[in-house]
């Protein structure tokens, strides 16, 4: 856990930090080069003769990619096609490891673990790595003093403090181990890069329109509404896993009717993960909440994309509230 790192304080709505939240935020806010520490990831370790095979029949990513070095997101999925969780995954030393939102870590081992007596592999907590996220606009100038080279898209180099995955669309992330943290935390002080915390952590996701299921927000939504097809979390030419028949339905049958859209909101209104908006008089849900300013909010929020295109937002019977929809590095179907 990045909470072992001493100088860091906790906040008891936005977690752990090192300075003032409002001003990681705006650090993110303002493309400043940063490095945030997402102490609300926890990872699992999957090893053993079936590894490849048992992961590949139970998540939605392509687990032969991964073992080739191509480090991607994913999802774990019920019977009904719904995200139970959703993870970053790579391959080392002959092991798979998936990060994931650290309040459903042992759900969904408990579930994995359902069809891992059938089969020669061992799942783990792994509390011996963590992850961070670097962010700015010359962040690939300052990231040349931890890496030979810049990593191609979607591939990882290890070096003497962690492993760095490149992973789209959330750009440059450093798999580091509890033994290597003060060494890293000191080479990013002598790069001057700003050290941020959980909530800066969520705003570069938001930024990115990544949203990672937690325990609030687990079975709500299926990867189509969480836009999962659209940032390579679902690989559709795999084969089958949990939930591939009706997400695949979905894919080649259907139009999604609800997308994840980012929105702004000012002031900030009384929301967290899980909770259900009446905005345009349809029903939204929230996915992911980050404090981006004194006096707003941004979120991910599912959305009928037909309501996504009307002007103004508004959450109903509240006129006081602006809601901006912001813009997304990749595209939506309409």
């Amino acid at each position: 856990m990045w909470s072992q790192y001493s100088q860091l304080k906790q906040d008891p709505v936005w977690g752990y930090h090192l300075n003032a939240v409002s001003e990681e935020a705006q650090t993110v806010i303002n493309a400043e080069d940063y490095c945030a520490l997402a102490s609300q990831l926890s990872v699992i370790k999957v090893y053993g003769d079936d590894a490849l095979s048992f992961l590949q029949g139970q998540l939605t990513c392509d687990f032969k990619l991964i073992k080739n070095g191509h480090p991607t997101l994913g999802a774990h999925c019920n019977v009904k096609g719904r995200v139970q969780s959703s993870f970053l995954a790579w391959h080392d030393n002959d092991c798979f490891y998936l990060a994931l939102a650290a309040d459903v870590r042992a759900q969904t081992m408990a579930e994995l673990n359902k069809f891992a007596i059938f089969s020669k592999v061992t799942l783990e907590p792994c509390d011996d790595l963590m992850i961070a996220v670097f962010g700015g606009n010359s962040i690939n100038r300052s990231l040349q003093a931890f890496l030979p080279e810049p990593p191609t898209t979607n591939a990882q180099v290890a070096t003497d403090l962690g492993l760095f995955l490149q992973i789209t669309p959330i750009g440059m992330l450093a798999v580091v181990p509890t033994a290597k943290i003060e060494p890293f935390v000191e080479k990013l002080t002598q790069e001057k890069l700003t050290i941020c915390g959980n909530n800066a952590w969520s705003l570069h996701l938001i930024q990115c329109g990544v949203a990672l299921v937690s325990a609030a927000t687990s079975e709500l939504w299926s990867p189509h509404e969480l836009n999962y097809d659209l940032i390579d979390a679902v690989n559709f030419k795999k084969g089958c896993y949990k939930g591939q028949e009706i997400i695949a339905r979905i894919q080649y049958r259907g139009r999604p009717k609800v997308r994840t859209y980012p929105l702004r909101f000012e002031p900030i209104p009384p929301i967290k993960l899980g909770d259900k908006l009446n905005i345009n008089e349809t029903t939204a849900g929230v996915v992911a909440v980050a404090l981006a300013g004194t006096n707003f909010l941004d979120s991910l929020v599912t959305l009928k994309i037909e309501t996504s295109a009307q002007e103004p937002l508004r959450i109903d019977e509240e006129t006081n509230r602006q809601i901006q929809l912001l813009p997304l590095n990749y595209a939506i179907p309409k």
